[in-house]
This record gives structure tokens, C-alpha cells and sequence, in this order.
């Protein structure tokens, strides 16, 4: 991406792995002054070359500064000095000139090196944070991965991170910055619908089969695409119009209920229907479109759009739901699943991913998406017939402040309305009285008509906090219940 220059995040990498390859503890018990006399030398390594490296990001390293700060940091064995040096360069390696670069094609990492260090880099765009007073409220991230936390610009980590339960995944990384008013780099408003209350038979073409492996019988479920794909499309055109209307900056929707209007790209990577949607919606467009998933052929993904529905990135389900038919327990085909996983990075908002269902209660699964990727809002479509799961996952996120919100649809409830409670939650990292889940309650209990498109509008504060500095609020979501158009 850099030639003939080198690439400056191949640098940082290579000094962070020297770092930790150093022997002893880190700790940084020392006084400021040692501190300050050990940042004066790792300034002193650099000292000569301040006009290539606030470039480098932008433009790339000559190999000859490059191969004079390698060697100098290589050969440095004292940790303090090795950590300011990092420290450093990361500050004048901005991901602000890594994304004037990249614009918004995917990558999987920072640096190019990651398979010969050991570190994967990616960029750490500035996320909203609960301050109180002058003080940041800080997170589980100072003990888990010291060094990720002082970094400014750049976040890593290993390879070996991305190995759950004997799969190795990969990474894939979009940078995408929307105009964001004052008042949505303070809140996050979500609009989401459960799209539909019909029965599962009416909107989804399932597909049971059995057969026999290694003497012993094995049943799955594949879902082959829905039904009443009109019905579904006008639905989600009506959520989507609704997001507007009520000035929500993300759309999101159920599970499986997809239509291929709705998932279909043309060559240059826009959903045709979604964006002459976005041409003729009132008010303002949201930024991020997350149409329902689309399951066919061995795969359930998500699609995630921009404001003029052009593709920013498609996740995959990674682990299977099991459904019980006929006194048999059938298991979700995803035999076709990529092995990948999608981060998007905005500022203010940090780094969002989307676990599908399943996905957000497997807990190694979940705690790399966490504790390693650093994301601070995990987005979760379902369709299921259960809540306390999720509502009770919510809370790993917490120590890490990492936000949740969950959304399933009444069709998945249906016929079990009496027991259900909720179509959703949301969940911030925040303590006192509001810090429990916020459940997304309809007042119709499942009964709307079919005439009608249930809408939740969500109010997800990023700095908890609140405007007095001294509060600690919660989400807030109101309900609305709107005439389909269709």
C-alpha cells in the first residue's frame, strides 16, 4: 500500500513485538519524573526525523528512517523507554491519514507485517466517553491490555486472539465517517422494528432434513430465503422511512427476514431498492441501514449499508441455532459460513460489531469480539423464541464499556406471546439504578394488525454522564406504532 515506502504501522508493529517479548513485568510503578527522562530518550531515538514521521502515515516511511528507528528500538531492553517510543510514534501515526488513505475499502489490518510479528494493528478512531467531572470513567481494558489503552491512534492485537474453539478467523476492517450533528456525537438514536407478527410458516421457507453420520442420526434446519417477500420489503421501507421521520442515525431489524430486494448489490456495490428509498425518504437519512439477515444456501449474513445504501461490509452467523420439529432438535445448516469477522469503525460511535443470535451468546466468541477487538457497540438481530439469554449476556460487556442492544422479532414469539416480555434490550456500560437491561416492551402484545409497522425508537446516551457531568442515565425507548403504506 506504501511502495516504494515502507509502511509506518509494519514499524509500530515490530516495536510492539519487541516489547512484549521482553522478559519481567511492565509494570509502570515509577515516579513521573523517571517516567519523563525515559520519554526524553525515546525522543531522542526520533530526534532528526520529526518531518518524515508526522507524514508517514499519509505518505509512508523511506526505508532509511524506517531501518535507523527498527534498529534503535530493537536495541533497546529497557521497557519504559521501548513503551514511550510506541507511545510516540502511534501519536504521530495517525488513523485519521490512514483513512484519508483508505478511504472505505476493507482491510485486515493496519500493518502488513501481521503474520511475521504477530500483531495485527487497527485503527482506533475516537469513541465517545463517560466523563465525570474531568475524569475519564475507565474500563477493564487497564488490566486486560495495559498498553491498548494508553495507545491514541491504533489498537492491537494477536493472531492467536482470532483462534475460538479451534476456528481461526479472519478479520475485516471498514473505516466510515458520516456527518454527525452535535447532538449525535453526545447520542446514538436506533430505530428498529420486529417487522412482523406473523407465523414462522408464513414468512420463512424452511427446509428439514436427516441423515446419518458415523452411525448416529443428525438433523438440520436450512432456511432457503422467506416468503411474502413483498410484504417483508414494505415493511422493512416503512421502518425505514419511520427512522427518518424521527431523526434515528441507525436502522436495524430482526433475523432472517431478508427478502432478496433487500440483500441484492449491483456492480457497484448499492442496493438499487434501498437507495431509491433513501432518495424519496422525509427528513433526515440515517447513517447506517442494517437490513433483516439473509439465509440461503448454508449461510445467514447481515448486510450493513451506508446513507445512500451502498455496501459497507456483510457478516456471517457463525453459530448455529437449534430448533426443535417433531420432537427432533434440528441444528441451523451454515456449512457455507465465512469464517470472518466484520468490524466497522466510525468516530465518536468507535468500533461496532455484529454478532447474529447465537454468535452473541457463545461466550469466547463474544469476548473476542470485547475483550481483544475492543468493540464498544455490539449490534445483535435475532429470531428466536427466547430473551433471557441475551438479556443476561449483556452484561459481559459492561467492565469493557461496550454497549449492546438486542432486537428479535414477534413472528419468532408467536404462538408463545404469553410468556414473552420483550422484542429486544438495550444495554450501557453505566452503574446506579438505571444500569439494567432496557427492555423493548410492545404495548400490543404481539396482537398489531397486519396493517400496521411497530416501531422502537432508541435513545442510547454515549457519554452516561450526562449534561451535568455528575448523573449516570440510562437508554430511553419509545414505541410507536405506525400505518403501512403498502
Amino acid at each position: 500500500m506504501y511502495a516504494p515506502f515502507c509502511n509506518p504501522y509494519d514499524l509500530l508493529a515490530v516495536l510492539i513485538q519487541a516489547y512484549n517479548q521482553l522478559p519481567g513485568p511492565k509494570s509502570q510503578a515509577i515516579s513521573a519524573r523517571a517516567d519523563e527522562q525515559y520519554r526524553s530518550l525515546a525522543l531522542q531515538l526520533l530526534s532528526g526525523f520529526s518531518q518524515a514521521l508526522h507524514l508517514a502515515a499519509a505518505q509512508g516511511l523511506e526505508f532509511e528512517v524506517y531501518s535507523h528507528i527498527e534498529q534503535a528500538g530493537m536495541a533497546c531492553h529497557n521497557h519504559h523507554v521501548l513503551r514511550w517510543l510506541i507511545l510516540e510514534l502511534d501519536r504521530l501515526f495517525t488513523w485519521q491519514q490512514f483513512a484519508n488513505r483508505q478511504g472505505e475499502e476493507p482491510f485486515s489490518s493496519m500493518n502488513d507485517n501481521a503474520e511475521h510479528t504477530q500483531v495485527i494493528l487497527l485503527p482506533k478512531v475516537p469513541a465517545a466517553q463517560t466523563h465525570f467531572g474531568n475524569s475519564v470513567r475507565k474500563s477493564a481494558g487497564q488490566w486486560y491490555s495495559p498498553l491498548n489503552e494508553v495507545l491514541t491512534n491504533c489498537r492491537y492485537l494477536s493472531p492467536q486472539r482470532l483462534v475460538v474453539e479451534g476456528v481461526a478467523y479472519t478479520l475485516e476492517n471498514v473505516i466510515y465517517q458520516p456527518e454527525l450533528t452535535a447532538k449525535l456525537r453526545e447520542h446514538l438514536f436506533v430505530a428498529f422494528s420486529p417487522l412482523s407478527n406473523l407465523p414462522k410458516e408464513e414468512l420463512l421457507d424452511i427446509t428439514y432434513t436427516s441423515r446419518m453420520r458415523d452411525g448416529v442420526a443428525y438433523y438440520s434446519f436450512t432456511v432457503n430465503g422467506v416468503r411474502n417477500s413483498d410484504y417483508l420489503t414494505q415493511r422493512f421501507f416503512q421502518l425505514y422511512r419511520q427512522a427518518c421521520l424521527l431523526g434515528a442515525n441507525i436502522v436495524m431489524a430482526p433475523e432472517l427476514l431478508c427478502s432478496e430486494q433487500l440483500f441484492a448489490v449491483d456492480e457497484d456495490g448499492y442496493n438499487e431498492a434501498l437507495n431509491r428509498c433513501c432518495q424519496q425518504a422525509p427528513g433526515r437519512a440515517p447513517a447506517l441501514i442494517l437490513s433483516p439477515t439473509h439465509s440461503a444456501g448454508g449461510r445467514n449474513q447481515l448486510r450493513v449499508y451506508d446513507s445512500a445504501a451502498h455496501l459497507l461490509l456483510t457478516q456471517d452467523k457463525q453459530y448455529p441455532f437449534l430448533l426443535k420439529h417433531n420432537e427432533c432438535v434440528y441444528e441451523e445448516n451454515l456449512e457455507n459460513a465465512s469464517r470472518q469477522i466484520q468490524l466497522l469503525h466510525i468516530p465518536t460511535w468507535g468500533r461496532l460489531a455484529f454478532p447474529i443470535c447465537m454468535d452473541f451468546l457463545h461466550p469466547a466468541y463474544r469476548d473476542l469480539l470485547i475483550r481483544d477487538l475492543g468493540a464498544t457497540l455490539l449490534l445483535c438481530p435475532s429470531y428466536t423464541a427466547g430473551s433471557s439469554n441475551f438479556e443476561l449476556a449483556m452484561g459481559a460487556g459492561l467492565e469493557f464499556k461496550t454497549a449492546c442492544a438486542w432486537g428479535n422479532s414477534c413472528s419468532a414469539l408467536y404462538p408463545h406471546w404469553g410468556r414473552a416480555e420483550c422484542v429486544g434490550a438495550v444495554q450501557l456500560a453505566n452503574v446506579g439504578e438505571h444500569s439494567g437491561p432496557l427492555r423493548l416492551s410492545p404495548v400490543c402484545q404481539g396482537n398489531c394488525n397486519e396493517d400496521s409497522c411497530c416501531v422502537f425508537f432508541i435513545d442510547i446516551p454515549l457519554n452516561c454522564a450526562g449534561r451535568n457531568r455528575r448523573q449516570d442515565i440510562g437508554a430511553a425507548a419509545w414505541h410507536y406504532i405506525q400505518a403501512c403504506s403498502i
